[in-house]
């Protein structure tokens, strides 16, 4: 039981790495102003440093704007709130099926998956 929960995390804290790494892009630099939803536009995107997912986070930081864009693609903490419901539910659903148990242990598992990816962020950013 222990060793298939850590081994969800791992998995679910890579796969969130690799989502918000994947979706990454930068504003040209001649761009002065901070961007927001009025004045997004792709024509001020450095195309050179666009990853695969790119347009995921700029759409979603356009239309949905910065504080809801965090537990979907632009913050590794935050989305832990959210991917980690398909990742945990969708394992015990076809591993067990879901039980209160399952249910019950959901929360310390958001925490924990919360704490390590805070970890692995600061560790894959420290320059």
């Amino acid at each position: 039981m222990i060793s298939e929960v850590l081994l969800l995390l791992v998995f679910n804290s890579l796969f969130i790495q690799g989502l918000y790494r994947s979706s990454t892009f930068e504003w040209k630099s001649n761009f002065m102003y901070k961007p927001n939803r009025n004045n997004m536009n792709t024509a001020n995107i450095d195309k050179q440093y666009n990853m695969i997912l790119w347009f995921v986070r700029y759409y979603s930081l356009k239309y949905i704007g910065d504080k809801w864009s965090k537990p979907i693609i632009t913050c590794p903490t935050c989305m832990s709130s959210f991917h980690s419901i398909y990742f945990y539910f969708g394992y015990y659903f076809l591993m067990s099926g879901i039980t209160k148990m399952n249910l019950i242990l959901y929360v310390p598992y958001v925490f924990t998956l919360a704490g390590l990816n805070t970890l692995v962020t600061s560790l894959i950013d420290k320059d």
